[in-house]
């Protein structure tokens, strides 16, 4: 009979909360600094997160300059429809 071992400190710490998921994908869909296909794989995401920081990401990219960058903003706000 095995019994299973509790997760490490260490091991617990490599465990994202979803607050921390939503805050990484946030801070990358506003980043112009990243790459637009980065940017946008992020805006998809944040609409598995629904929250106050992911709307308040994919509004801002829907006032994006870049065609991509809103079109996946719309995917994004698919939640608050």
């Amino acid at each position: 009979e095995q019994t299973q071992a509790l997760p490490t400190a260490a091991e617990q710490v490599q465990q994202p909360t979803p607050q921390h998921v939503i805050s990484k994908l946030a801070y990358q869909a506003q980043d112009q600094k990243l790459p637009t296909e980065q940017r946008v794989q992020a805006l998809r995401e944040l609409g598995n997160y629904p929250n106050q920081n992911a709307l308040v990401a994919v509004a801002r990219g829907l006032q994006d300059k870049d065609a991509a960058i809103r079109e996946a903003a719309i995917v994004g706000a698919q939640p608050y429809a």
